[in-house]
């Protein structure tokens, strides 16, 4: 069996084996697209490599009994994926998947939770074989068509509130230098290139107005 791997964005970098698209950066630093991921030995090490990076980016590593994927934190180049008879597919294109898996009707559950919650939360499509990877997320696909793995880094925990003896003013600047801080790292990303910014007269979308 082999592994079958279409990428369609033009934006998609290949190199010895690894599949790359998108930004990243730790500290406010911009990290070398292909070097993050080079020497990968297991998704355990992949999902310590990338736990605590930013940015918006996914990755595709061919190894040599697996395929290892990846997402960022919002799944924001999301991958589909399927064990096939000939082998796996991965791609980042659900309209390819669906050319290569047989028609099969969305499952009723499926369709009444798209219905009421307008998502599907976990790595479900309207195609039974075909997967997607969730934000935060590595999927392991071994090559030989055995059961899939994915984990989660960076897993989200919720946040609680308790006194502080702080003063407003000085919890003031903390959150000013953490939005400096985060918005600094997106301007690296962002570059020269132009934005679309969604205004929705909502406080956040002005507030990255006002960053940006």
């Amino acid at each position: 069996m082999a592994a079958t791997i279409e990428l369609f964005d033009e934006l998609w970098t290949t190199r010895g084996g690894v599949h790359f698209c998108g930004s990243l950066a730790r500290g406010g630093e911009l990290l070398d697209q292909v070097e993050t991921f080079a020497d990968v030995d297991s998704p355990e090490q992949l999902a310590n490599r990338v736990a605590g990076v930013s940015g918006h980016f996914a990755a595709v590593l061919e190894q040599d009994n697996e395929i290892v994927i990846v997402s960022d934190r919002m799944n924001n180049v999301p991958l589909f994926y399927s064990i096939t008879g000939s082998g796996p597919l991965v791609s980042d294109r659900f309209s390819w998947m669906q050319e290569q898996c047989p028609d099969k009707q969305v499952p009723e559950h499926t369709a009444v939770e798209h219905i009421q919650a307008r998502a599907l939360l976990d790595s479900r499509t309207f195609h039974p074989d075909i997967h997607k990877t969730r934000s935060r997320e590595v999927v392991s696909i071994p090559v030989d068509g055995e059961n899939t793995t994915a984990m989660r880094y960076d897993p989200f925990t919720g946040a609680y509130s308790k006194r502080t003896d702080e003063t407003p003013d000085t919890l003031r600047i903390r959150l000013k230098s953490a939005l400096d801080k985060a918005f600094g790292s997106l301007k690296q990303i962002i570059d020269d290139q132009p934005v679309l910014l969604p205004l929705t007269s909502g406080v956040d979308s002005r507030l990255v107005a006002y960053w940006l």
